[in-house]
């Protein structure tokens, strides 16, 4: 996995973990690419999104970094545990931090916004999903802390610093050459 592609997909798996969408493969992300040919990745496709299930659909497992499932899709593909070996918590960390600043009020809000228009009954199923994004977004800030930590430098920065070493060395040898 490469920038910015890891990035989104880090982000990404917390928010299908906070969703309970299990429906996320290779087809759900839009990548358009700017001006300068850059990437940017939109993920799409919600709607097997479960915002009103209680407990846990998808929970970690305590043994090592990854999920149980209570649907077992064939889904999730780029989403596999492995696809986050030896990243480091700074990988997650913004994304943690912005989840679990989110106060309960504004969430609430947000839901009765939502479907203060659309269903009967919007306060008890803010409620609903209030009470679920909260129990769910304290779940994954531990879990995803308990498995990744600190590193002073992570895998793909060292790989990264690597092969920018190799490019600058043959920049050099070629510009003493023309």
């Amino acid at each position: 996995l490469e920038q910015p592609f890891k990035r989104i997909l880090t982000n990404d798996l917390i928010n299908r973990w906070l969703f309970f969408d299990e429906d996320r493969n290779p087809n759900n992300y839009l990548v358009l690419h700017n001006s300068k040919n850059i990437p940017l990745v939109v993920a799409i496709d919600y709607n097997k999104a479960d915002l009103l299930s209680e407990g846990m659909k998808i929970s970690g497992m305590d043994e090592k970094f990854g999920w149980k499932r209570e649907e077992k899709t064939r889904f999730l593909t780029l989403l596999k545990p492995s696809n986050f070996e030896n990243l480091s918590l700074q990988n997650f960390e913004r994304r943690l931090d912005a989840m679990m600043a989110i106060p309960e009020e504004q969430i609430r809000c947000i839901c009765r916004f939502v479907l203060d228009s659309d269903v009967e009954k919007p306060e008890k199923l803010a409620d609903t999903i209030v009470k679920n994004l909260l129990n769910r977004r304290a779940y994954i800030n531990e879990y995803f802390r308990r498995f990744f930590t600190y590193q002073e430098v992570s895998y793909q920065d060292e790989q990264d610093e690597r092969y920018a070493g190799l490019g600058q060395s043959f920049l050099d040898h070629y510009k003493k050459n023309i």
